[in-house]
């Protein structure tokens, strides 16, 4: 997949290089492009009707994020490994703020929308104080039934891994953001 720039960024920047080196990242400039990611989601219910061999229909729920919270996914599946990118944020409603970042690097500030199909992310370069758009496709996972018949579908970020609870140096960039945002008028 093209991995396409909306505004000049240096490519000695960190973070620039973490958003240009995803594979299935895209970013746009006019038009919306793609994916990147890994993150089990639920939360704000959109449904499908599926329908299984005798007729009978089943209502699917797809949603995005498992409800409001600390999120915290990598490239890679080890925390702190040099040259890995890492994405913390937290999660209220379908609102977002949080950073990207690399180890013993800076990191950028971001915020946005949890859509249906997508994290809608307003960057924002550490270095420039550039904002520009980013987005980050969400994909169904293995749906799952429960006793009455409906199913949830969980949802992930393509290319991250969930790497779990995020650590004190997590939760210290992403109160940085955090205030950073809220300095900017943007509050979860």
């Amino acid at each position: 997949m093209q991995i396409v720039a909306s505004h000049p960024t240096s490519s000695r920047h960190p973070v620039a290089k973490f958003l240009q080196s995803a594979p299935a990242l895209n970013r746009h400039f006019g038009m919306v492009l793609g994916g990147l990611l890994g993150l089990t989601l639920m939360g704000t219910a959109a449904s499908a009707q599926v329908v299984d061999a005798q007729g009978i229909g089943t209502t699917l729920a797809q949603a995005p994020l498992a409800g409001d919270g600390v999120y915290f996914y990598g490239q890679v599946s080890e925390v702190d490994q040099v040259g890995a990118g890492y994405m913390v944020f937290e999660a209220q409603g379908d609102r977002v703020v949080g950073a990207i970042y690399f180890p013993y690097s800076s990191f950028d500030c971001f915020h946005g929308q949890i859509n249906q199909r997508e994290l809608a992310l307003q960057v924002t370069n550490s270095y420039t104080q550039e904002t520009y758009p980013f987005e980050i496709a969400l994909v169904p996972t293995t749906p799952i039934a429960n006793r009455d018949g409906a199913v949830a579908t969980s949802m992930t970020l393509e290319d991250l891994y969930n790497l779990g609870a995020a650590r004190d140096a997590e939760q210290a960039i992403l109160q940085t953001c955090k205030a950073f945002m809220a300095e900017s008028g943007v509050e979860l």
